[in-house]
Parts: C-alpha cells; structure tokens; sequence
C-alpha cells in the first residue's frame, strides 16, 4: 500500500483531542464517545487513527475534509442533520463545525468495518441507528456492549450511502 503525503500543513500546536480515549479493540471493537455540542467556528486540526470513525451529525452542520489513503485527492463533504459519516482506518481528516452542533462519534476497529468501506462516505441516520448511537455511548464493557455493536454493525453495513461528498 502507497502511503500519501499529507496534503495539509502539520499544525504549530500538538492535537488536543481524545486520541487513545476511546481506542476500540479486538474485545470491544465498537466504541461510543459522548456527544459534544459544538459551536460554530469550532474546528479540529488535521489527524487521523488507526480506526474507523463514524461522525453522526444530530443538529447543526459539519464540514469534514478527508483524505482517504485509497483516493488519490480529497474530499469535502457537509454533514447535515440526521446523517453520519464514515471515515475510514487511517484516513487524515479535520472537522470544521458550520452551524452549532450536536456531534456523536463511534470508534471501530478495522477488522470490524465493511470489507467493501474502503474509503470514506456519508449514510442516513435511521431511527435505530441514531438509538444505538445514544446507548453505546452510555454503555459499559460487558454483554450489553457486544450486543448493541453487533446490531450497529449489521445497521451500518446495510445504511445506503448518500453521494454528498465533493
């Protein structure tokens, strides 16, 4: 695999952000991160991670650059209410809040993710979807987990995806 040159500049100040917080792994492979309500103007610097990301959008508008490591240029993408993103394993990416937002954010392990979700792309947010997101988020390690990850992943995996990136 070719490894692309980062296409923005390094930032001058360390990212602060939860990178590790939430890592998931073989035996939790699906981790749900607390939502953040985000104000306009909030922006995250440039960064990726050795997982998959779905960033799901409850209110407000995001705008999410992506560099995916199998696409050989970028892509813009505006995430408006009810709909998720997925960003793949590795994929350098930065996050630029339109409209004030309430941001819910799973952490997957590669070997969890769609075989055939190489690169990035958006879905809708269906009524169970965005209940699953609220319970992982809440969820401790154990039974309950497992089980709310496996029924996500079944849910993502046969999302349609939406054609909104540029």
């Amino acid at each position: 695999m070719t490894t692309l040159a980062p296409r923005w500049p390094a930032s001058p100040l360390p990212f602060v952000g939860d990178q590790g917080l939430y890592q998931p792994s073989p035996e939790r492979p699906v981790r749900g991160k607390r939502a953040q309500a985000l104000t306009q103007a909030t922006h995250f610097e440039p960064h990726d991670h050795p997982w998959a990301q779905i960033a799901y959008c409850a209110s407000g508008t995001l705008h999410v650059s992506v560099q995916d490591t199998q696409a050989a240029h970028d892509t813009s993408y505006v995430v408006p209410p009810s709909r998720a993103l997925w960003i793949a394993p590795h994929s350098r990416h930065t996050v630029a809040v339109l409209q004030a937002t309430e941001m819910h954010t799973l952490y997957l392990d590669p070997a969890v993710a769609p075989p055939d979700w190489a690169n990035s792309r958006m879905f809708a947010v269906s009524p169970l979807l965005r209940e699953l997101f609220l319970a992982l988020e809440h969820a401790d390690a154990g039974p309950r987990e497992e089980h709310l990850s496996a029924l996500m992943l079944l849910e993502v995996a046969q999302a349609g995806t939406e054609p909104l990136g540029v």
